[in-house]
């Protein structure tokens, strides 16, 4: 990464310098075509005048019955710094002045390049020719052209380290980027923050990386605790399904061998492995209940009221235990998973009977947007530490190891609450008893419609 990293780095500074280098010389080019038009004009305006100095003197001098050669010497030898004066007959020939102005024809194509260009007029027998010295033209040029190459030069390396360090400090994030990645690929999968000093598309970048990083790290860290949970899960389903296993296959090891004969005890034998099958089955409808669950969610949403799922919850149960439901009254409308939210219900008056002798109240209220279903009692409660841990799996108290259960109640709860998108409370103490909340989504008015339009559809 490192050599591709510094190949990217290269090839982006020579980007900078090769734009730098353009408009150095693009800035050069600019200023001499300027300076030289503005330089142009000006030797226009003295060669016009120059012309007309020399016709003068020319034409006076024909006045005076000069010959050509007396006309041509004296005018040929009327030179100025910077300028040329030439005089040809009437073949073009120089017969007066310098005879090879132009000894360089690179200068003299520049020259004429940038509109140097020579004025000629007639005189009798021949023509004055006046242009400007190319080769003092020619000095001027190289003159700037080397006043200005070095600051070129320096504008250069200047674009070079600029850009250098400018690339450099814009790219840094990603070799932090591709560390990350490299150590993401080797399993390490914990969330790694990177940070970008500028608003630009390599910071996007790091934060797109960084949010992809935090989800694979939560992701990761769900699935460990996933995991986790499982191991302990059948773990504890494997402990809790051994203990029945284990009577029922030592009592049927004793009747086959005939170590039990009288009848009473063999009717002993056969009731309590009939008492390990039933819990074996209760565990097995919990822990498939509790799968189902988890996999499902809420796969159903119905509109019930809640009290038509605690008069049917209710109807279930023996009637010494209903005697000990009080009904405080209420009702709600929501939105639920009917079978879940009846199995939740049915689940903590069972528990709430089982573990307390009195009364066991039910309260239906609303809160907001939720409807509230409380279940009371004013028995002495559990402590503590088995406050925090009652919605584990497989968690029992510790002082109620002798009533029969299988330590799933309050986990299908609050799996069954949370899939309709509920939540459920818990409070208790050993002098003030315990109270279950069921928070649970009330249903909409739209809600309400569309239930009673496809009730009366399917009828």
């Amino acid at each position: 990464m490192c050599s591709m990293r510094n190949s990217l780095v290269t090839r982006v500074t020579s980007a900078y310098v090769l734009l730098a280098g353009t408009l150095v010389v693009f800035t050069c080019l600019v200023s001499v075509a300027f300076a030289l038009h503005e330089g142009v004009v000006k030797v226009d305006s003295l060669l016009s005048n120059r012309r007309a100095e020399l016709r003068d003197t020319a034409d006076a001098l024909a006045v005076d019955g000069r010959p050509f050669r007396d006309i041509a010497r004296v005018i040929g030898n009327q030179q100025r710094v910077g300028l040329v004066v030439q005089v040809l007959d009437s073949k073009k020939h120089v017969v007066a002045g310098p005879a090879t102005p132009y000894r360089h024809s690179f200068t003299l194509a520049l020259a004429s390049l940038f509109g140097v260009h020579p004025l000629e007029f007639a005189i009798p027998g021949g023509t004055v020719r006046i242009t400007r010295d190319p080769e003092r033209f020619g000095a001027e040029l190289r003159r700037y052209v080397l006043f200005n190459t070095p600051i070129a030069l320096v504008a250069i390396i200047l674009a070079w380290w600029a850009g250098r360090r400018i690339t450099l400090q814009a790219l840094r994030p990603l070799g932090g980027v591709t560390s990350a990645l490299k150590a993401l690929s080797e399993g390490d999968f914990s969330a790694k923050a990177l940070t970008a000093l500028d608003q630009t598309e390599v910071a996007t970048l790091v934060d797109a990386f960084n949010s992809a990083t935090a989800s694979v790290a939560n992701a990761m860290g769900q699935r460990d605790r996933a995991q986790l949970d499982l191991r302990r899960f059948v773990a504890d389903a494997g402990h809790e399904l051994r203990t029945p296993l284990t009577v029922i296959i030592g009592y049927i090891d004793a009747l086959r061998h005939g170590i039990v004969a009288d009848p009473s005890d063999m009717a002993e034998i056969l009731e309590a492995v009939n008492g390990e099958s039933q819990r074996m089955r209760r565990i097995v409808e919990d822990l498939i209940m509790l799968a189902w669950l988890d996999h499902q969610g809420a796969h159903q949403q119905d509109v019930v009221a809640l009290r038509d799922v605690f008069c049917g919850v209710l109807n279930a149960f023996a009637s010494q235990d209903r005697q000990r439901i009080r009904d405080a009254g209420g009702d709600a409308i929501v939105q639920v998973d009917a079978l879940a939210i009846q199995r939740a219900m049915r689940n903590i008056l069972d528990n709430a009977l089982r573990y307390s002798q009195g009364i066991v109240a039910v309260r239906i209220g609303r809160d907001g947007t939720f409807a509230l279903l409380t279940v009371e009692d004013q028995d002495p409660g559990m402590n503590e530490d088995d406050v925090l841990m009652a919605f584990e799996r497989f968690h029992r108290g510790r002082h109620k190891a002798d009533i029969e259960g299988t330590g799933l109640g309050l986990a299908i709860v609050k799996t069954a609450v949370e899939a309709s998108g509920g939540t459920v409370t818990l409070r208790s103490s050993p002098k003030d008893g315990t109270s279950v909340v069921l928070r649970i989504p009330l249903a909409t008015s739209i809600d309400i419609h569309m239930d009673a339009t496809l009730t009366a559809v399917a009828s």
